[in-house]
């Protein structure tokens, strides 16, 4: 039996009505914010493949996140998923505002092989404050691309990034 997971933490910016597709950004990529005062830049982690990218904030404030893979602006908030290959999976929510970073929806699937979560998020879209995304507990699965699409979940976050239960 499929479960469908809904965890709900409120965006609380009530003028998101447009939708936001969030995608894989290219190395070379930069990312302004809706305002133009923070700036995301995108690169490749050497010898990797990886990508990874160098948040920007107001005052110069800098934040990175590695092994990024979806990400977008919502409300001058940048949303990324995060893989378990070379960095601590997760989807994360930076602020440019404050420079402030958090885990939105943390790894659940540690084990000896994958100390900090095995876990693999993929972003889809963001509409009306819900950041829609498929969420597969183990990256090592043969069926990576069915439990993937088996679990759909919904996410909403608050203004300051907190959860909301």
């Amino acid at each position: 039996m499929t479960r469908t997971f809904l965890l709900l933490l409120v965006l609380g910016l009530p003028h998101v009505a447009q939708a936001v597709d969030l995608k894989r950004q290219e190395s070379g990529s930069v990312l302004a914010s809706p305002l133009g005062d923070c700036t995301c830049f995108v690169h490749e982690i050497e010898g990797t493949g990886a990508r990874a990218v160098k948040m920007v904030g107001k005052h110069g404030k800098v934040r990175k996140l590695r092994d990024i893979l979806e990400m977008g602006w919502v409300d001058g908030k940048l949303v990324a998923a995060v893989s378990p290959i070379y960095s601590r999976p997760g989807i994360y929510l930076w602020n440019c505002e404050d420079n402030s970073l958090r885990v939105l929806v943390p790894a659940t699937n540690k084990n000896r092989a994958w100390p900090d979560g095995a876990d693999f998020f993929r972003l889809l879209r963001v509409e009306n404050g819900v950041l829609e995304y498929e969420h597969a507990p183990d990256v090592d699965s043969p069926t990576l691309e069915d439990d993937l699409t088996r679990n759909r979940k919904s996410v909403r976050i608050n203004s300051i990034g907190k959860a909301v239960r």
